[in-house]
């Protein structure tokens, strides 16, 4: 991941909330580490490669909210 995406931290609390979450509910680490890994994969690798392309106004994004703050910074700017 790029550092100028800034989705380290981030990142870093969901790894933690998950792997707790795994490790509560599976009934050995590895099984855990397993349920972990595929919950988490898919996330980490869109972030990935998001973090790869250049910004721009269209490019896809991993914010869902991003619509709506769009919205609001045009309204605004355009009085």
């Amino acid at each position: 991941m790029l550092h100028h995406t800034g989705q380290g931290a981030n990142n870093a609390i969901q790894d933690a909330g998950v792997l707790a979450e795994a490790l509560r509910e599976a009934d050995s680490i590895p099984e855990a580490l397993q349920n972990f890994q595929s919950r988490r994969k898919p996330i980490t690798d869109k972030y990935q490669e998001l973090s790869r392309q250049e910004p721009s106004l269209e490019s896809e994004t991993a914010f869902p909210e991003k619509d709506h703050f769009e919205k609001a910074e045009a309204d605004r700017l355009n009085g």
